[in-house]
């Protein structure tokens, strides 16, 4: 039986380092030696012990390995790869056909089933420059990152590029965030004749391309020289410059566009501003639209009581002369006294008596 292997930097130790003691790595990536008595090894294959004593060599048939290659080795360079040690009997498996793995490393929890439901490990995937496939999400530790099954990158802290400075040494940049998905495209124009227009096709043909057509663009304007300007038009394929005052011509200015992404416009919610209606109280009106005159030779007398509605303005009226009225001849039946006021209506053509 194999039991692992030598550990030259173990990161935990069990037990006293005592002289003449090795620490055996049980489980983990640890180099190890290797040669070609078993012929070339792939990454993914099964490793045993040689003839050489302190060497591995490819496992050629079944029986007790000590893990699996996670390099390649062909004997031209050292003697030295990187395995996986797992320890244990290899039943002679053949080499798997799954896509983008093509070796043995990834059945080992399984003893060679290749339909997992899942995977824990305790150590690092080194896959040798093949590929992950149909990945869902992947997320760092408490989801502090995660790539999400649409391609959105989030995370908790900041998004950084390395750039690779004139002097060769690396320096991180921070990219700049927004809670708008905005694109920017930015440059330098000259007035002619106190104006300047700027196509943006002219700058980048994919601009147009990838912005909003309907959402407005914003657009800044920063002369270098003596000049007011201002923007006097802007669309999704033009914005136009103008200055104030007199023309004037070979100024320059830089510029710079932002734009909704196409498909990422902000949702416009609508603001409903809420109408408080107040009722007034409604005051008793007594309201005569049309007076029954019964038909008959002598003049009806209504009296009437109007009541003023509280909060209208107080009525004034001038104050009743009392008068006689003297018998006169019939008048007509379209003539009605109220309270000693003679009341003509419109349509009539009755003269009123006199008083």
């Amino acid at each position: 039986s194999i039991a692992g292997i030598v550990s030259t930097r173990p990161g935990f130790l069990a037990g006293d380092n005592t002289v003449g003691s090795y620490p055996i790595a049980l489980a983990g990536r640890v180099p190890t030696n290797v040669n070609m008595d078993g012929g070339a090894i792939s990454v993914g294959d099964p490793l045993t012990t040689s003839s050489k004593e302190g060497f591995a060599m490819k496992a050629k048939k079944a029986g007790p390995i000590v893990g699996y290659a996670l390099e390649a080795f062909d004997g031209s360079h050292g003697n030295q790869i990187t395995v996986f040690v797992n320890a244990g009997f290899w039943g002679g498996e053949t080499t798997s056909q799954t896509p983008g793995t093509n070796n043995q490393a990834s059945l080992f929890a399984q003893g060679g089933n290749e339909s997992m439901t899942a995977l824990n490990m305790s150590g690092n995937i080194n896959m040798s420059g093949n590929d992950l496939l149909s990945i869902g999400r992947i997320a760092g530790l408490s989801d502090a990152w995660s790539i999400e099954f649409d391609g959105t990158i989030k995370t908790a802290t900041l998004l950084k590029t390395v750039i690779t400075g004139h002097n060769n040494q690396q320096v991180e940049t921070i990219a700049v965030t927004s809670p708008e998905a905005v694109i920017t495209l930015a440059g330098t124009a000259k007035l002619e004749n106190g104006t300047a227009e700027i196509r943006f096709a002219e700058v980048s043909l994919d601009f147009g391309n990838v912005v909003s057509a309907i959402m407005p663009i914003r657009v800044i304007a920063t002369p270098n020289g003596p000049v007011s300007l201002y923007v006097s038009e802007k669309d999704q394929s033009h914005f136009v410059v103008k200055s104030f005052g007199a023309t004037v011509s070979d100024i320059e200015f830089d510029w710079m566009v932002t734009a909704y992404r196409k498909g990422y416009e902000p949702v416009v919610t609508p603001v409903v501003i809420p109408v408080q209606v107040v009722s007034s109280p409604v005051s008793n009106i007594v309201s005569e639209t049309n007076l029954s005159v019964p038909e008959s030779s002598e003049p009806a007398v209504v009296s009437t009581e109007i009541v003023a509605p509280v909060s209208s303005p107080p009525i004034v009226s001038e104050p009743i002369t009392a008068v006689s009225v003297a018998p006169a001849s019939p008048m007509s039946s379209d003539v009605t006294i109220v309270d000693q006021a003679v009341i003509v209506p419109e349509s009539s053509n009755a003269q009123a008596p006199s008083l």
